[in-house]
């Protein structure tokens, strides 16, 4: 008898796929090894009979059952595996779902995006077709347009002007020849040193800036960048096609030094200022 027995248990180990007809063996060897745990006298009776044939079936569940072993687990119960086939699906599932609302979440937030976009757009066409949007230069500029309108044009400037020094040194021979060209081409507009601001460039929209006594922020190279090409929709006309390069450089050379010009180009300033009648 328990020969066969032996030789069920070693045909059931070998085959995986009777996982049914394990799992009844499985029960049985918890069964009687519950059985076994009962007197001494007991015990040594029932390892005497049917011992060989326990051991074999725990044998078998512990090498069919993953966790831990039932002959070992404090208290004599057996330790129950996680029914993985159950959980699986479950995880897979919410991971799904979790998947499918971040995706419903980043497609309203971009379905809001652009739709707010398309409402400022219309908004702003619509205001501009109506004629709700002043044009007259009689009037000073709101500061939000000046406000924008500087931060465009600095960040151009800054972006497409060239990556060097002025190639002009600052000679009192290029100061004064920067002088005699900003007085015929410039200080209309953008005033002569001590002579307050001009009225002329005053009028434009947006005022032309005073560079005498106001330092300005940009570098000699963006200056040079400036009177070059001049900026559009203001009165800054693009001089590159009057001037030349050695030109523009000496203008820039004066209006970057206009706080601190040497005597001797001050003076011939003065004398430049008297021939001409200014």
């Amino acid at each position: 008898m328990i020969v066969l027995v032996r030789q069920r248990v070693a045909a059931l180990s070998a085959s995986p796929a009777n996982t049914g007809v394990t799992s009844g063996w499985q029960s049985s060897a918890y069964l009687i090894r519950q059985l076994s745990v009962g007197g001494s006298e007991g015990r040594r009776r029932f390892d005497a009979c049917c011992g060989d044939m326990a051991r074999d079936l725990l044998h078998l569940a512990r090498r069919t059952i993953p966790g831990r072993d039932p002959a070992t687990t404090p208290g004599g119960r057996r330790a129950v595996p996680p029914d993985t086939g159950r959980l699986a699906p479950r995880k897979k599932m919410h991971a799904i779902r979790n998947s499918s609302m971040k995706k419903k979440f980043l497609a309203g937030v971009l379905a809001s995006i652009l739709a707010v976009s398309l409402i400022a757009v219309v908004t702003a066409l619509s205001v501009m077709k109506l004629g709700l949007v002043a044009i007259n230069a009689d009037q000073s500029p709101p500061a939000w347009e000046v406000g924008l309108l500087s931060m465009a044009v600095h960040d151009s400037v800054a972006r497409h002007a060239p990556r060097q020094s002025n190639p002009v040194p600052a000679t009192n021979e290029n100061l004064i020849a920067g002088a005699e060209i900003y007085a015929q081409m410039c200080a209309k507009c953008h005033g002569q040193p001590n002579a307050g601001p001009s009225v002329f460039g005053a009028s434009f929209y947006p005022p032309a800036p005073q560079l005498p006594g106001r330092p300005t922020r940009y570098t000699e190279a963006e200056l040079f960048w400036i009177v070059k090409h001049g900026i559009r929709n203001t009165s800054m006309p693009a001089w590159g096609s009057l001037l030349s390069d050695q030109d523009i450089w000496q203008v820039v050379a004066l209006v970057k030094r206009f706080d601190a010009l040497p005597p001797a180009v001050k003076a011939g300033w003065r004398s430049h200022r008297g021939a001409s009648g200014e």
